[in-house]
């Protein structure tokens, strides 16, 4: 851990292990389980980095991108049900999320602290560098 960030640490890792059990999922047979999958974890992600985010971040605005890939990932003809759940369920959390301001929330809901912002530029440049 170069940033000595365990929290972005553990997230990204999950992260990454979630799109590699995608990857996997669609390499065995599993299409629409995997993209499905895909789908569901990347607004579940978006949705927790708002919870756990810092306040002014705007990473409610992520929550378009993963709308539109339901469109991309699915068939209007022959999958219409995931395709507009798919599409459904980003725009339903980043509504929970305005309605219930949950952006930096989670030590009034939850107890647990944010994850820490980065300090300045030139730390980040400086750890990239490492």
């Amino acid at each position: 851990m170069v940033s000595n960030d365990f929290a972005a640490t553990a997230t990204l890792g999950s992260l990454s292990l979630l799109y590699a059990l995608c990857l996997f999922l669609y390499r065995v047979g599993y299409l629409l389980f995997a993209r499905a999958f895909w789908l569901f974890s990347a607004s579940a992600a978006i949705f927790g980095c708002i919870v756990f985010g810092q306040p002014f971040a705007d990473l409610d605005y992520l929550f378009l991108p993963i709308m539109t890939l339901s469109f991309l990932a699915f068939s209007w003809k022959y999958e219409p049900k995931f395709l507009l759940f798919f599409a459904a369920l980003p725009l339903f959390l980043w509504t929970v999320s305005i309605y219930f301001s949950l952006n930096g929330s989670s030590i009034f809901y939850f107890g647990i602290p944010r994850f820490h912002p980065i300090l300045s530029l030139a730390k980040s440049m400086l750890d990239c560098a490492l």
